[in-house]
């Protein structure tokens, strides 16, 4: 599932692996899982490649971690699976529930419908997502991506206000 999905975000959008690691690895591991969690659901048997996950915990956990944005050359050996691989898709997802699954995938359509045959940057995507979104998403370009914090968030409460729910969310890490 993985591979066949480098025929989209490194074949033919041609993101450019050794300058954005994340836009080709990190983006086509968001969009493995979805994959893989629809085949499971149609009792397909498929397994999605866990082994980057369990290297971002561990890394996360000794406060070993690294940013997203970063070239494959700055990464640390024992860091690139689990930063631009698993990370990269855990931000996605986290990006994903904050502007809402439609709209993201709206602009992923648009930023490949755009740079298809192109070589795109972080902030071709930006472009595209925000033109599909409209809530502040650049914190997620400007902090998120480049800053080396693990995400590590639970949820600590949950409360109602007419048809809105509240989420409080405290970051195991501390920071």
């Amino acid at each position: 599932v993985h591979e066949a999905g480098h025929n989209w975000f490194q074949g033919i959008l041609g993101s450019n692996e050794r300058v954005h690691p994340w836009l080709d690895e990190g983006v086509n591991s968001f969009y493995e899982a979805k994959v893989v969690e629809h085949l499971k659901k149609k009792k397909i048997p498929v397994a999605a490649s866990g082994g980057n996950a369990i290297i971002y915990i561990l890394n996360g956990h000794i406060h070993n971690d690294q940013p997203i944005e970063l070239t494959s050359e700055e990464y640390l050996d024992a860091n690139y699976g689990g930063v631009v691989y698993a990370k990269a898709a855990k931000a996605l997802a986290y990006l994903e529930d904050y502007m809402g699954a439609e709209a993201l995938e709206l602009g992923m359509k648009q930023y490949f419908k755009t740079w298809k045959q192109k070589h795109p940057s972080p902030n071709d995507l930006r472009a595209a997502l925000e033109q599909n979104t409209n809530q502040d998403i650049s914190w997620f370009f400007t902090d998120f991506l480049k800053n080396k914090n693990p995400m590590d968030y639970v949820i600590t409460k949950v409360a109602t206000e007419g048809a809105n729910k509240i989420v409080k969310l405290k970051d195991r890490q501390g920071s």
